[in-house]
């Protein structure tokens, strides 16, 4: 109900997190007078609030110095996001599976196509040995009763629509009758199959 409050939170989770943060994901050197855990804080609350422009972001946290009284000026801010990319998308994860719309009691199976070449493109591409070596294949896309050449991406999300799990499979591949069963004994969630799935 408070944005103190709400950054309090966000910061509290990503700073008791950070120490479980993988050793290869972190950046090295040292980072300043705002902490890593800070700017992580700021970012994650940028996108929680829909603060897409970085300026505009910026211009948001000087009305927060209270909160974050060491903010680095743009270029050092968008440098410092950059290099922490990969502990940030480790743990976006984290902090989103911790939050209240993450945990609904049920979940829903779907399956979306991932085309990588026309398939009517396939007999001729030079490049179609390499995508079936890596397990791309032809498959039937029920819902767009169309045929592709790829992947299709299975995912687990909330109702909500938070992403819990996914997986990437030949697009020959039907959804599987178990899958939905064993990710509601490792949740303990009621999973709904989306019907006509592809």
């Amino acid at each position: 109900a408070d944005f103190a409050d709400f950054c309090l939170v966000i910061y509290t989770l990503i700073d008791d997190l950070w120490d479980t943060v993988p050793a290869d994901l972190k950046p090295r050197g040292m980072a300043g007078k705002c902490s890593n855990s800070e700017l992580l804080t700021m970012v994650l609350v940028e996108e929680c609030m829909g603060w897409d422009e970085e300026t505009a972001a910026i211009s948001q946290w000087q009305q927060h110095r209270d909160l974050f009284p060491h903010l680095p000026d743009r270029t050092r801010f968008n440098r410092r996001r950059r290099a922490l990319t990969d502990a940030l998308l480790w743990m976006r994860q984290r902090v989103l599976a911790l939050l209240d719309y993450a945990q609904d009691r049920y979940l829903v199976i779907d399956s979306l196509p991932v085309p990588v070449i026309g398939f009517h493109l396939v007999p001729g591409a030079a490049s179609a040995r390499y995508w079936r070596n890596a397990g791309a294949d032809y498959g039937r896309v029920m819902t767009k009763k169309q045929t592709i050449f790829g992947y299709k991406w299975h995912l687990v999300v909330t109702l909500s629509g938070v992403i819990r799990t996914f997986s990437l499979a030949a697009a020959s591949e039907h959804d599987s009758p178990v899958e939905p069963t064993r990710v509601a004994r490792a949740w303990d969630r009621g999973v709904f199959g989306v019907e006509g799935c592809d």
